[in-house]
């Protein structure tokens, strides 16, 4: 099972390492609009896993859809303020947080 997590803030973190300590999912996808951010937290936590015992594997991501492909479940911890100013989100953006265009292009 794949979970994907849109938003690598603090909230969209903490969701992350929790639904990987569970242990219950073989990977999580942390996806983050800010360069770099993503892919720093989700190593953070994949680095942890030895430590804490778990063996979900955790991968960061800047804008790259694609890598959420086949997740089960899709959690988003993303400002509503931000999504719902449109000129915050490119055209991409803007269809990915359309739910009938986000189920098009997140699941094949």
């Amino acid at each position: 099972m794949k979970v994907t997590v849109v938003g690598a803030g603090n909230v969209g973190a903490t969701c992350a390492q929790i639904v990987a300590e569970k242990n219950i999912v073989k990977e999580v996808v942390l996806v983050d609009i800010k360069e770099g951010i993503s892919e720093g937290k989700a190593l953070d936590l994949w680095q942890t896993a030895p430590v804490n015992y778990y063996d979900t594997r955790l991968v960061g991501s800047t804008n790259d859809y694609s890598k959420t492909a086949n997740s089960e479940v899709e959690m988003f911890a993303v400002l509503w303020e931000f999504c719902k100013n449109e000129s915050n989100l490119d055209k991409s953006d803007r269809l990915f947080f359309n739910p009938v265009h986000r189920h098009e292009r997140t699941v094949p």
